[in-house]
């Protein structure tokens, strides 16, 4: 998730996190870098839309994919812009993290390839989950299995 290097044009803020029974966040500050970026917008289509889909079923169910946000990996020569120093040492991520403007983007578009076209149509994304709606059980365990099952 994070390589060491010797040395980076560009460095930006770091702040560490203490929360109380949890593991230390690393938080950047980015909007020096975020000031800078050209904004990449996806369309998100509107809760009311996803809602009206949602119409006369009787089983919804949500797969969260929060986590799967720093699975996406980010373009070599992006990582520049994401370094920063942590006990005198430069360290640069090598995935897509929170803080950039275009990090939400560049999630929805790497998950737009993996679940690809032909979704059944009782399965939506929205953001960074992954809806399955029906009108029986039987259909929603199917429609969960086959989109687990995407390339």
């Amino acid at each position: 998730m994070i390589s060491w290097k010797n040395f980076s044009d560009y460095v930006i803020p770091l702040t560490l996190v203490e929360r109380p029974g949890k593991a230390i966040r690393i938080c950047i500050d980015a909007r020096r870098v975020n000031a800078l970026m050209i904004p990449d917008r996806v369309k998100v289509d509107p809760m009311k839309e996803l809602l009206q889909r949602f119409h006369g079923s009787k089983y919804i169910t949500t797969i969260d994919l929060s986590s799967a946000f720093l699975q996406v990996k980010l373009h070599r020569s992006s990582r520049k812009w994401t370094s920063f120093q942590f006990d005198n040492q430069v360290c640069q991520y090598k995935v897509v993290t929170y803080g950039f403007k275009n990090s939400l983007s560049a999630f929805i578009r790497a998950l737009d390839i993996v679940l690809g076209d032909g979704l059944e149509e009782n399965v939506v994304t929205n953001v960074d989950d992954i809806v399955v709606q029906s009108v029986c059980l039987d259909e929603n365990g199917r429609a969960r299995k086959n989109s687990a099952r995407r390339p």
